[in-house]
């Protein structure tokens, strides 16, 4: 009997565990209307997917802790994360489609141009000190916030 409680303990200790989410912030994650989103972030979408229609938004309350506030599911399977304000903080392309160019610094374009001239961009993140970038081939780069290259992560 002691075991088959300790047995039970433990399974339930595990379910919890395995519903935190991963940044160990429980965040409330509601669909919202796209209408809560900033101008900030229509304009964005606007001038980035012009023909792509949205197709959920969600909200979390708390933010995550890189920032982000909504999360936009584009009909083609692209997801866009906005802060509160509005700024976007990444692009991911879902699918087997790539993110458009025009989201990312010229200066990445520039070298991803040199280096990979054949590889599409699946994925780009912002923060405070650059981009992190993911092409289609599972190549993962860094670049400083002048989107000037600091290393190819393994």
């Amino acid at each position: 009997m002691k075991q088959v409680i300790i047995s039970f303990l433990c399974v339930f200790i595990f379910t919890l565990s395995a519903c935190k989410s991963d940044d160990g912030i429980d965040s409330e994650v509601k669909k919202v209307s796209e209408n809560v989103l900033s101008t900030n972030a229509t304009t964005f979408l606007k001038t980035h997917f012009q023909q792509i229609k949205i197709k959920e938004v969600n909200q979390f309350e708390p933010k995550k802790p890189n920032g982000v506030t909504y999360e936009v599911a584009l009909n083609n399977d692209v997801l866009v994360d906005f802060d509160e304000v509005g700024n976007w903080v990444s692009v991911e392309s879902q699918g087997k489609g790539e993110i458009p160019k025009s989201i990312i610094h010229a200066s990445i374009i520039s070298y991803t141009s040199k280096k990979y001239p054949t590889i599409g961009f699946n994925k780009i993140e912002r923060n405070s000190t650059g981009y992190f970038v993911e092409l289609m081939g599972d190549i993962d780069l860094n670049f400083d916030k002048n989107g000037e290259f600091l290393e190819r992560l393994p």
